[in-house]
């Protein structure tokens, strides 16, 4: 019976691994996501696949170098390839379908950014992530009326130091 969502993190910087978890399977790509719930099927996608030195990733950069690349990244190429990851996290056998996605700092941004280019996901979960802006820095109302999945934001009124 598929009875697990799919969940797509995103995750900051030097954070992003590559690995999918499910009921029936675990498949370590690198360090393992830890499960949100045992009823999730997971994968946090390595997107800096390949732009590392050698072809590497992101374990093959250093912060500094993790930074400048992620920086770089165009966000078609981001969409494109959480549509790839989406599409197959959708498909793994313990999954029903329903693919959410979740990001932390960098990553919440392109969660919330993903929720605008994808009609299919069914939630948006952001953690200290800004919305999708226009040029001059103000909300892109334009993107954001492209949601269709409930987005919940978790932020602070104070970050602390060390957290």
């Amino acid at each position: 019976m598929r009875a697990t969502i799919g969940l797509l993190m995103l995750m900051c910087l030097c954070s992003m691994t590559a690995c999918a978890q499910d009921m029936n399977a675990n498949h370590n790509y690198s360090a393992p996501a830890t499960a949100a719930s045992p009823d999730a099927s997971q994968i946090a996608p390595d997107l800096l696949s390949g732009m590392g030195p050698n072809g590497g990733g992101t374990s093959s950069l250093d912060r500094n170098g993790v930074g400048q690349a992620i920086q770089s990244l165009p966000p078609d190429q981001i969409t494109a390839d959480l549509n790839a990851v989406a599409d197959y996290i959708s498909k793994v056998p313990a999954s029903n379908g329903k693919v959410v996605v979740t990001g932390y700092c960098w990553g919440g941004g392109q969660s919330f950014r993903y929720a605008t280019n994808n009609p299919n996901i069914k939630a948006a979960f952001v953690f200290y992530g800004p919305a999708p802006a226009a040029a001059d820095g103000t909300p892109d109302k334009a993107a954001l009326a492209k949601i269709k999945a409930p987005v919940y934001g978790f932020y602070a009124g104070k970050i602390l130091a060390g957290i």
